[in-house]
């Protein structure tokens, strides 16, 4: 993985822990820290999976299918946090805020290189 790769995640994780921190300070509710914390870590983990896809992919013989595959292998688990958030009964509403947390992270990251 590239040092881009790993500066986006670092920058990932910081913000959602300083969401963590910000929502805990408000709502005193350990339901909604965790739905961004798994959220955040959940999309991390996908967006390392799409890295290491997209590098193999570079060397793959049939790439239309080794796409399909990863998308469908990171939706599934994406689906997989999601039920396991709503059986817990983990905030649904935070843990989308944290699947989200990746863009901006990508975005901050890009304005620094500006």
């Amino acid at each position: 993985m590239t040092k881009l790769f790993s500066k986006i995640i670092i920058m990932n994780n910081t913000l959602a822990l300083i969401g963590a921190g910000i929502c805990y300070l408000i709502t005193k509710d350990i339901s909604v820290v965790l739905g961004l914390l798994i959220g955040a870590i959940a999309r991390t983990t996908g967006f390392i999976g799409t890295v290491i896809t997209s590098e193999k992919l570079i060397y793959s013989r049939k790439p239309y299918r080794a796409t399909m595959l990863s998308y469908f292998i990171r939706f599934a688990f994406y689906g997989v946090v999601i039920v396991f958030a709503l059986k817990n009964k983990i905030n649904i509403i935070t843990l989308l805020i944290g699947f989200s947390l990746l863009n901006p992270a990508i975005y901050f990251y890009r304005k620094e290189e500006e």
